[in-house]
């Protein structure tokens, strides 16, 4: 009787573990999801890079690149032709065959996946930075772990935050700039400068100036990325794609006295704005001002307007980002869509050439 019983019971056992090993060994066989960042950053800097850049993944599997950052990206395979899609629904197959690429898509919290049924080796960029390049290899055995792709992507990001942060402290530690003017007040130069191949700096320096009334402070780009010098809330009820307030130089009077909208436009390297923007200020005060396109990434500044007459101003460098906030005058942007979709960014048209093709891609977006 006793033989009985644990033979029954273990055949008891049996049908009950089966299923679940059958389960298990399906499970093993369903493609795996890999996941990858497209850029990331952290308060004053931009990493523009996928991270890691290549990687190794199975036939069958998808990969999902998350958007950590508010610099806006893509997830790029090949070069458009006439007909193709503006973009490809996430999670949509790609075999090397045809234009792949997702919105330009602006974090945090965002993603997009791509699934790769057929071996091969496949490259991919983002059609706003040139440089933010990677290949995706497909292979019939196993790809890449999660834990060792990580680590190498964290290395990648860590190597360039590094070579970002040695750049700001340099422009940092440099004297203030200024120069007197022939009507007896002085200029003083705020510098936007910092990048690599891989990211960019997101400061001015120094961020904080001290000046006195009838004083100019004029900003000088240095780098290629578009940057702005924003002052007041964007106007409210007025349209952003097309509008001179957002992407053109604003200046409506002779001198700032701390009320209504001054944008220096999109200035920088190859933009045809230039290089420079001046504003002389009116009245004694304490104004903040913010880069339109990257204040969410900590690029904000302040100019502090002393009387005519006193004490000399005290040095204005430090090597701190000022801590973001929004502008004195108020919100400095507005709820806008584009196609149906909110974007992150005040809107700006932005003109990039890559690979012979030049894509013409409107942004727009509200402050965070």
């Amino acid at each position: 009787m006793r033989p009985l019983c644990l033979g029954a019971l273990a055949v008891a056992l049996v049908l009950a573990i089966s299923p679940r090993v059958m389960q298990a060994e399906a499970s093993n066989d369903q493609p795996s999801v890999l996941v990858v960042r497209a850029g990331d950053g952290e308060n004053g800097y931009a990493i523009n890079a996928f991270l890691p850049a290549s990687f190794t993944v199975s036939a069958g599997s998808t990969v999902r690149w998350e958007f950590p950052w508010f610099e806006p990206h893509t997830v790029t395979f090949g070069v458009p032709q006439a007909g193709a899609p503006q973009s490809s629904p996430t999670g949509s197959a790609y075999a090397g065959d045809r234009f792949h690429t997702s919105d330009l898509t602006f974090g945090p919290d965002k993603s997009y996946e791509v699934r790769f049924p057929t071996p091969g080796a496949y490259p991919f960029y983002c059609v706003t930075h040139a440089e933010m390049r990677g290949t995706v290899t497909v292979i019939d055995g196993p790809g890449d772990d999660q834990v060792a792709t990580d680590a190498r992507g964290g290395l990648e990001f860590t190597a360039a935050l590094v070579d970002l942060k040695a750049i700001a402290s340099d422009w940092a530690s440099r004297p203030d700039m200024q120069s007197p003017l022939p009507d007896g007040s002085r200029e003083h130069v705020v510098a936007i400068a910092g990048a690599t191949s891989y990211g960019d700096v997101q400061q001015f320096f120094p961020p904080r100036v001290t000046i006195r009334e009838g004083d100019t402070v004029r900003w000088h780009s240095a780098v290629k990325t578009p940057h702005t010098a924003t002052f007041g809330p964007f106007p409210g009820g007025l349209p952003i794609v097309d509008n001179p307030a957002v992407a053109e130089q604003f200046r409506p009077g002779e001198a700032y006295d701390g009320s209504g909208y001054w944008n220096s436009g999109a200035i920088g390297v190859d933009w045809p704005l230039g290089l420079d923007f001046e504003m002389k200020f009116a009245r004694p005060g304490t104004y903040l001002y913010y880069c339109i396109l990257h204040d969410t990434q900590g690029m904000v500044g302040e100019i502090v307007v002393l009387p005519a007459t006193g004490p000399p101003p005290a040095g204005s460098a430090t090597a701190t980002p000022i801590t973001p906030r929004p502008p004195a005058t108020g919100n400095a942007g507005q709820d806008e869509v584009i196609g149906g979709r909110p974007l992150g960014v005040v809107g700006l048209i932005v003109v990039v050439s890559l690979l012979g093709v030049t894509l013409a891609i409107v942004t727009t977006a509200r402050r965070r």
